[in-house]
């Protein structure tokens, strides 16, 4: 075996991986920013901590599939999701990109 070729092509495999997670991360940040202080503020203090739980997996979710959502469907609901404070949701932004999505797969018939 050819040791001079071992050590760059495993660097360029590295490389190569860390560029891809990269790429994978930048993509996940496309995802918007949004304030979920005001969806989760009326609840009791309890129901709060849970809201906002559940605001940041919802936002994670997000930033993992963001790719697979259409480019319609990601401006339609992100500017449905900011135009009320009360839908300001990483939930509902998710749920309104999943029906976007499901409707897509739908066969009409012919």
């Amino acid at each position: 075996m050819n040791h001079r070729l071992a050590v760059p092509l495993s660097s360029a495999i590295l490389l190569t991986v860390a560029v891809g997670m990269a790429s994978a991360r930048s993509a996940g940040s496309d995802v918007p920013n949004l304030n979920v202080d005001s969806s989760c503020r009326q609840a009791t203090a309890q129901t709060a901590t849970a809201c906002r739980n559940d605001e940041q997996t919802a936002r994670k979710k997000l930033v993992e599939a963001w790719l697979d959502f259409n480019a319609p469907d990601k401006a339609r609901c992100t500017s449905e999701t900011k135009t009320d404070a009360v839908l300001s949701s990483y939930i509902v932004l998710l749920t309104c990109l999943q029906i976007g999505a499901d409707a897509l797969k739908i066969q009409l018939p012919k």
